[in-house]
């Protein structure tokens, strides 16, 4: 007994998979931050700069952290994206200008998937002026 088996290019093999929402995270009073994630990826954006990342969630239930390195973005272009007044106008000019054009190396944000909200953010400020000891860190969390 002989089986012929012909295919059929206007049938289809198979049904796309339904398109699941993306949820978009952001940190309440921040305007120039947030998350949007889509199963295990997402994208975060940080002032006018958007990046790919990873989002796992961790088995124990803790918020999910998510590292993005930002080296290309300065802080007075962040303050900049942020639309809002410039807190850098308080400062003498000469630390204004030094702190404006540092760059922010990296950035993490926790994100409590369950609770569907961001729970913290910190930037890493790649800046070492002569006066200072180290790298300068700021953290915010809600």
């Amino acid at each position: 007994m002989t089986t012929t088996m012909h295919a059929s290019t206007s049938a289809a093999i198979a049904a796309p998979l339904p398109t699941v929402p993306a949820t978009v995270y952001t940190l309440p009073g921040i305007s120039w931050l947030s998350l949007q994630v889509q199963g295990t990826t997402g994208t975060l954006t940080v002032g006018a700069t958007s990046v790919a990342v990873q989002v796992t969630p961790p088995a124990d239930g803790s918020p999910a952290r998510v590292q993005a390195d930002l080296s290309q973005v300065t802080v007075g272009a962040l303050v900049a994206a942020a639309g809002s007044g410039d807190p850098l106008a308080s400062l003498p000019g000469v630390l204004a200008d030094a702190v404006s054009s540092a760059a922010i190396a990296s950035v993490g944000v926790s994100v409590d998937l369950a609770g569907h909200r961001l729970v913290g953010c910190d930037l890493t400020v790649d800046a070492i002026p002569s006066w200072a000891p180290g790298a300068l860190n700021w953290t915010h969390s809600q």
